[in-house]
């Protein structure tokens, strides 16, 4: 019997310590790269909403602007 509890003590730290061993990582998305360029927020479109808010009594409360990526040549200007 004291081998047996020692066998299975044994086997309980040994996956214990696999278990913490492993990054987490295997479940979660992949990364997209980033591409170059900057991200502004796109001013045409919060026009053109806005304009037709106002044009129909409605008032607009952005919680996260539309934005758009320039190119990086554009963006180093």
């Amino acid at each position: 019997m004291k081998t047996f509890a020692s066998i299975a003590a044994i086997s309980l730290s040994a996956l214990l310590a696999t278990g913490c061993a492993t990054d987490g990582n295997r479940y979660s998305k992949t990364v997209e790269p980033a591409q170059p360029g900057k991200v502004v927020v796109n001013g045409r479109y919060v026009d053109v909403v806005e304009r037709m808010a106002r044009q129909r009594g409605t008032r607009v409360v952005w919680v996260n602007k539309p934005t758009r990526r320039i190119e990086s040549a554009v963006a180093a200007q």
